[in-house]
C-alpha cells in the first residue's frame, strides 16, 4: 500500500500473513506445522493487536478432536487441567522445534469448532474480532505465552488487564 507521500507500507490480506516484530508471518506455514504435530479437527492462525506492540501477535485457534474431551457429550471445551497443560507443552515443543521465534503463536484459543464459509474456507473474521479477550466467548479456553516461565499459561481476566496496562509485555 502506498500513502499520499509515496511511502510504501505492508498491508496484509486478512488471514494470509501478518507482521510481527518486523517479520512477515505466514499463517499457512504455522497452521501446517501445528496440524502435522497435533491431532486436531482443524486450526487457524491469525494476527491480533496487542496494546503497546508494533504489528500483530500470532494467535492460534485449535478445534480439538471429540476424543480429547473429558465429557464427549459436552458442547464446550472440557479438557481437564492436566490435559490442557500436556497439550500446551506439546504445542510449545512443536513450534519451538519447527518455527522461527517470531512465528510462535503468543495466544492460543481452544474452541469446540471453527466455522466455515459457504465455500468451506475456515472463518477467521469472528476470531480476529474476539482477539484474546477471555470474556468474548466464555466456553473457549485461552492461553498466552508467559516469557517468565517460558510456557503457555491460562489467560485470566487479570492477565488480560495486565497486558492492556503494559504490566505484561511481549
Amino acid at each position: 500500500m502506498q500513502d499520499d507521500l509515496g511511502f510504501f507500507y505492508f498491508r496484509d490480506r486478512l488471514g494470509d500473513t501478518f507482521r510481527w516484530r518486523g517479520e512477515n508471518v505466514s499463517t499457512n506455514e504455522v497452521e501446517a506445522v501445528v496440524m502435522s504435530g497435533l491431532e486436531l479437527q482443524c486450526c487457524v492462525v491469525y494476527g491480533v493487536e496487542v496494546p503497546g506492540c508494533e504489528g500483530k501477535a500470532g494467535m492460534l485457534a485449535m478445534a480439538l478432536n471429540p476424543a480429547d474431551f473429558v465429557n464427549e457429550a459436552a458442547s464446550k471445551v472440557k479438557l481437564d487441567e492436566k490435559g490442557c497443560n500436556e497439550l500446551m507443552a506439546k504445542l510449545l515443543k512443536i513450534v519451538q522445534d519447527q518455527l522461527p521465534p517470531y512465528a510462535h503463536p503468543l495466544f492460543v484459543r481452544l474452541v469446540e469448532k471453527i466455522d466455515t464459509t459457504g465455500t468451506f474456507k475456515l472463518r477467521k473474521v469472528d476470531l480476529v474480532k474476539q482477539s484474546f479477550d477471555p470474556e468474548t466467548d466464555p466456553s473457549d479456553v485461552i492461553f498466552y505465552f508467559d516469557a517468565k516461565t517460558r510456557s503457555y499459561q491460562r489467560l485470566t481476566r487479570q492477565i488480560f488487564q495486565d497486558i492492556h496496562s503494559g504490566k505484561v509485555r511481549f
